[in-house]
């Protein structure tokens, strides 16, 4: 049974090693949602370097949680401007016919971890494709390169 309080990476970790593919997947993203939401709230204290340390390891926790999808959701990177921006392909589901993308794009204050509920919206006949912008992640505060004006 997966702990009530605490952090849900380990015990997602063991299911993983005891070969159960949903309630690993399913603690991967809890412990995702945990990290997500502490880098949020440390944004005031961008030099904190715990805002770096929650954000890579909810980004990792999203990371070990994506293959064990049906179909698995997709890491992708996005050239930009010389450097990339990181995100997620999500299949509308497991058919060989060609679909409409939706493109997911967050903000400052979002990620493409955190859209992850529309991206995989029950009835969808839409894939869909959500990146870290250029105000997050890969782009920023972790680099030297400033966000964009939209």
């Amino acid at each position: 049974m997966a702990p009530t309080f605490g952090n849900p990476m380990p015990f997602a970790a063991l299911e993983l090693r005891r070969g159960h593919k949903i309630s690993a997947r399913d603690n991967f993203l809890r412990a995702c949602n945990y990290y997500r939401s502490a880098e949020f709230f440390l944004h005031a204290h961008a030099g904190d370097p715990r805002v770096k340390r929650a954000f890579k390891l909810s980004t990792a926790c999203y990371r070990q949680a994506a293959p064990l999808f049906t179909p698995p959701i997709e890491p992708v990177e996005i050239p930009f401007e010389g450097t990339t921006l990181t995100g997620y392909f999500h299949h509308a589901d497991t058919a060989s016919e060609t679909r409409k993308t939706l493109l997911l794009n967050s903000g400052f204050d979002g990620s493409p971890e955190e859209m992850h509920l529309w991206a995989l919206a029950p009835g969808s006949s839409a894939a869909t494709t959500s990146w870290c912008s250029t105000g997050r992640g890969n782009f920023q505060p972790f680099t030297s390169r400033a966000a964009l004006p939209p």
